[in-house]
């Protein structure tokens, strides 16, 4: 559904090393999955490492947020409340260390910054997880009732939407 972009192949590979890990009581080892994952994409298709800026991307922005993310929620002791429904501080956080960590990529290949990516990407990230949600049952409601389908895709699509509009905003050229 998705297609086989190299984020998706990367959260796939070690998605299931994760799973072999623990079918096998064995400990995971992020730095272990992460260079075997890239190993394994890299052998598959070395041109990964220069012509494909997704792969570049995925790596880079994964690392931030498992590196930088830490790092920043220490020194500035931002913690959203326990139970907090939308997480803001850490999604506030985990957007600008995974920003941080592209950066470099991101000037070099375009020669420039976006000046709302950070507050673009906080706006949306913040209803991925319903969008998921509402997308799965949407789904799986469409084998059980076609009636019922539709109803839960009004609110799917009420997400969607509002997800969409925030894109369109940032994605002006005046911003």
């Amino acid at each position: 559904m998705t297609g086989a972009e190299a984020s998706v192949i990367r959260a796939g590979i070690m998605g299931i090393i994760v799973l072999l890990a623990q079918k096998q009581s064995r400990l995971y080892s992020f730095r272990n999955a992460v260079a075997i994952t890239a190993f394994l994409m890299l052998l598959f298709n070395p041109k990964l490492l220069i012509f494909d800026l997704g792969f570049q991307l995925s790596f880079a922005a994964l690392m931030g947020i498992v590196y930088l993310f830490p790092y920043f929620e220490r020194r500035l002791g931002w913690r959203d409340k326990e139970g907090s429904i939308f997480e803001l501080k850490k999604n506030g956080l985990q957007t600008f260390s995974a920003q941080l960590a592209v950066s470099p990529i991101l000037l070099i290949k375009f020669g420039y910054l976006s000046a709302t990516a950070l507050l673009a990407n906080i706006l949306i990230l913040t209803f991925i997880p319903l969008t998921m949600f509402f997308g799965f049952i949407t789904a799986f409601l469409g084998f059980v009732s076609y009636e019922l389908s539709l109803v839960m895709g009004l609110f799917t699509n009420f997400i969607l939407s509002y997800e969409i509009l925030v894109i369109k905003f940032f994605a002006l050229s005046w911003l």
